[in-house]
């Protein structure tokens, strides 16, 4: 919790006022757990955070769109969402934000 003070965010911005959006990597299907531990933390730390509902096995294009549904859909909250991906996901992630 100390070290989550550490991160760089804007001023008037902290980690609780972020709505986490966890992009998966490729053939995340195949492991049931993936990322669980990382979803875990976050709430033991009161984050809110969400599992994209990707197909890892569809094209960037394809994800991207969903991600930024799944962006706009956690935004009507009046949270700022950060995305989080990580292998492909990051990818998927980089794509939303550039194509919408």
């Amino acid at each position: 919790e100390e070290a989550a003070k550490l991160l760089p965010f804007p001023p008037a911005i902290e980690m609780k006022d972020l709505c986490y959006l966890l992009v998966p990597g490729l053939l995340t299907k195949w492991y049931p757990k993936y990322m669980a531990h990382l979803r875990n933390e976050f709430k033991r730390l009161g984050l809110h955070v969400t599992f994209s509902r990707v197909d890892t096995d569809q094209p960037v294009r394809v994800n991207a769109a969903r991600i930024r549904h799944e962006v706009l859909e956690l935004s009507e909250s009046g949270r700022r969402v950060a995305l989080l991906g990580h292998s492909k996901g990051a990818v998927d992630s980089a794509a939303a934000i550039s194509l919408f």
